[in-house]
């Protein structure tokens, strides 16, 4: 993998943007992987620090780039952090990969601050293409069986999802991509037609972790969503 193609690119600079909101900021990549993200904000956020977790086999990964790697399943373990540790979570190309979005999203709400953020970056399940896709009976392009996603999400319900009883507020959404025009205009203008949206959300004050919540309104015995506990 050539890193310097993935450092700057428009979506993660706007991550590194979004980040550079927080004072010196503590900084978690869930999925860090290469560490594209934390290479980011650590060049333009003066005084980040910056936390990276992903599978052990990726530890090489990261060597001797400032990032304090932790091996770890995200969709099985608790991140091996303590309560309100980090003033931002990053998930950017890592959701639609994973099945049990309620595991992880209750650990983000475990152990970000009150007030801080979750940034997450995804393929947008209606973009334009897609859409006509649809039409004629095709599947969608961020979910093709031949890949590795196994997860796709309109940015409604994902914002709905991501909101479900107060534990999170959505603030912003961007889009990239909508294809085939190549226009940032019509990216600004049009987010949810783009192939890939990134979202901001706020941790609120509320108490408690977001996948207790949902493990207590929705009956997940005998499915693949049965929660940790």
């Amino acid at each position: 993998m050539d890193i310097e193609t993935e450092l700057n690119t428009p979506d993660r600079l706007l991550i590194a943007d979004w980040v550079k909101r927080r004072s010196k900021p503590k900084v978690l990549d869930l999925g860090v992987s290469w560490g594209c993200d934390c290479l980011n904000i650590l060049k333009y956020v003066p005084g980040a620090e910056c936390y990276g977790v992903d599978v052990e086999s990726y530890r090489h990964r990261t060597g001797g780039k400032n990032i304090q790697f932790s091996a770890c399943d995200i969709e099985k373990d608790s991140l091996p952090y303590q309560d309100k540790t980090f003033d931002v979570v990053v998930a950017n190309m890592v959701l639609e990969h994973c099945k049990n979005w309620f595991w992880i999203v209750g650990e983000v709400s475990r152990v970000l601050k009150p007030s801080g953020i979750f940034i997450v970056s995804m393929p947008n399940l209606t973009q334009l293409t897609t859409r006509f896709k649809f039409l004629l009976g095709e599947q969608p392009i961020c979910t093709t069986l031949s890949s590795g996603h196994i997860r796709g999400t309109t940015a409604k319900a994902f914002v709905e999802f991501t909101e479900k009883d107060g534990y999170f507020k959505f603030r912003e959404m961007k889009g990239f991509n909508l294809y085939p025009f190549n226009s940032k205009t019509l990216d600004d203008l049009f987010p949810t037609f783009c192939a890939n949206i990134s979202y901001l959300f706020q941790r609120t004050e509320k108490k408690g972790v977001f996948n207790l919540v949902m493990e207590h309104e929705w009956d997940l015995d005998g499915t693949n969503f049965k929660l940790h506990g």
